[in-house]
Parts: C-alpha cells; sequence; structure tokens
C-alpha cells in the first residue's frame, strides 16, 4: 500500500479524535450525519464460532439518535463513488455482524466516508472533500459465508487439477520434502 494512503489514514483519524473529545462530528461529515462520535468502543471487534474466528477493525463507530451504534469507515478515492464496491458491502456486513454478536446496540446499516481531493490550485493547499453513503447492511450474510466455510473445513481435500496452478504449487512442495 503506498506510504501516502497510511499518512492520509492517520490524519483523519486524528482529526476525528480531535473532535471525538470535543464532543461534536467534524465539520466534514457534520451536514451528512445526525449522531453523533462513539466514545470507549473497542479497537477490534472479535467473534468465535465453531472454531472458526471472524474479526474485524473498524475505523470508527457513530452512535445514531435512536441509540444504535453502527460502524463508520474511512475510504480513499479520487472522485464520489457511484455505488459501492461488493468487498466493502462484504466489510459492513461483517462490522454489522461482530456489533450484534458483542451485544451492542446496532442496527443493519453502516456508514462510509469517501474521502476524495477536489480540484484546486495546488499552491494554495490540497482540499479534501467526504460524501458519506449509508449502506445497508446484512449480518444474516455473514452467516452462510460461515457455514459454507465450515462445510468446506470439515470437507475431503479436493483431487489435484492438472491445470490448477495451485495445485501445482502444492504438487512441488509435497515432492520437495
Amino acid at each position: 500500500m503506498p506510504s501516502i494512503i497510511n499518512k492520509f489514514d492517520s490524519i483523519v483519524k486524528n482529526y476525528f479524535d480531535k473532535y471525538r473529545m470535543l464532543g461534536e462530528l467534524p465539520p466534514i461529515i457534520a451536514s451528512q450525519i445526525k449522531g453523533r462520535l462513539s466514545q470507549d468502543m473497542p479497537k477490534f471487534l472479535r467473534y468465535e464460532e465453531d472454531g472458526i474466528v471472524v474479526w474485524g477493525r473498524p475505523d470508527d463507530y457513530l452512535d445514531l439518535e435512536d441509540g444504535a451504534t453502527v460502524v463508520y469507515d474511512h475510504k480513499t478515492r479520487a472522485e464520489p463513488p457511484t455505488e459501492i464496491h461488493p468487498s466493502y458491502r462484504l466489510q459492513m456486513d461483517v462490522y454489522s455482524y461482530l456489533l450484534q454478536m458483542n451485544n451492542f446496540r446496532t442496527t443493519n446499516k453502516a456508514l462510509i466516508g469517501y474521502y476524495f481531493p477536489a480540484d484546486c490550485d495546488l499552491h494554495n493547499g490540497l482540499p479534501i472533500s467526504c460524501k458519506v453513503v449509508e449502506v445497508t447492511t446484512n449480518p444474516k450474510e455473514v452467516k452462510i459465508l460461515l457455514a459454507r466455510a465450515r462445510n468446506i473445513l470439515d470437507g475431503s481435500i479436493p483431487a489435484s487439477a492438472e491445470n490448477c496452478k495451485y495445485c501445482q504449487w502444492g504438487d512441488q512442495i509435497i515432492h520437495m520434502e
């Protein structure tokens, strides 16, 4: 991952922490969200079921006006999104699942803040815009994935296939011993 992304992520998280201490929403998202930044939420969410561990590290959490806590995730892009990438949708499903399984009062939604640069004269600074998108989550989808994973783990190892590069690599490893 390019180091500029890590630096930007650090800047955004510090910005949010500054406003959390003030008890306010950061101005960049305040007009788009009703609620407040959560206090004292865990950095990691983890749940284990039937020997399978599911975990995640949400960027942030928001307490909504109805008292539910939801995940708020930061994403960096070149421009505002036109749709939510399926991997982001799955990530939000997992976070909602983890909140539920850890007994947090939540709802089937998450928020993604997409940060992107605005056109500018660079010598005057680089303005950043943010578009917050609400995602309807489906934690039940995670249960389905976990059941599929359990079936695969409990099943027999499939036979090698001649055209499978992973099988060829595995055969090479076995024959090296």
